[in-house]
């Protein structure tokens, strides 16, 4: 799974989720959220972490995996080392992503994700790895763009979006990543989905349908 070699900082909305894996198959994901595989993809990986290249279906080729970078770059720093990782669903509606959502809505595929809980007293956390009970891989409600980097050469950046949690990530984490079904993926892509309706389907995802456990 490749990610840029130069040192970074990451912002995200109280650390949330700062690791994911995919390690599904790319044929199964092709076939479960109905679209093309390319030849070239990335590498499997249960260490998914920000500026890392991650699999995404994207508005504008809703047909096929495509790739990206995961954080966009802070707009106040000059030197593009800082990510932005996560957005909260309640701050799409302000002028800094506004745009972004109403046009470049994407969704990162995953098949689990890590979330750290912090031990009282002591500065350490307790990670936690979540998935679906079945073991299905899923996409997460997310935005893009295409930028400049540091290094000269243009590349698709995204940002994860989270809202509140279900019961069973809120007994580790007080927000979650916007997990989508399908179903759901094929609606937030459409260009024809308005602003307030793509906005609708980033829910808390049914916590009977997920597991988790210590690592």
């Amino acid at each position: 799974m490749g990610g840029h070699s130069r040192s970074i900082s990451v912002i995200n909305i109280l650390t949330m989720c700062g690791i994911f894996s995919l390690t599904t198959e790319f044929k199964k994901l092709g076939k479960h959220f109905d679209v093309a595989v390319p030849d070239l993809i990335i590498e499997p990986s249960d260490q998914i972490r920000p500026s890392y290249t991650v699999a995404a279906i994207f508005m504008d080729s809703p047909d096929i995996i495509g790739t990206a970078v995961w954080g966009i770059h802070a707009w106040w720093d000059k030197l593009k080392k800082t990510f932005l990782i996560n957005t909260r669903s309640e701050s799409l509606n302000n002028k800094t992503w506004h745009d972004m959502f109403a046009s470049q809505r994407c969704v990162v595929l995953m098949d689990g994700f890590m979330e750290g809980m912090k031990m009282p007293g002591t500065n350490k956390k307790l990670q936690h790895y979540f998935k679906m009970k079945n073991g299905d891989p899923f996409a997460v409600a997310a935005i893009w763009q295409d930028e400049v980097d540091s290094d000269g050469i243009i590349r698709r950046h995204l940002t994860l979006i989270t809202t509140v949690p279900n019961e069973i990530v809120a007994k580790v984490h007080e927000r979650m990543i916007g997990i989508l079904t399908p179903e759901e993926v094929k609606v937030y892509l459409n260009p024809d989905t308005t602003f307030e309706e793509a906005a609708k389907l980033i829910t808390p995802y049914p916590s009977e349908n997920m597991m988790s456990f210590q690592l």
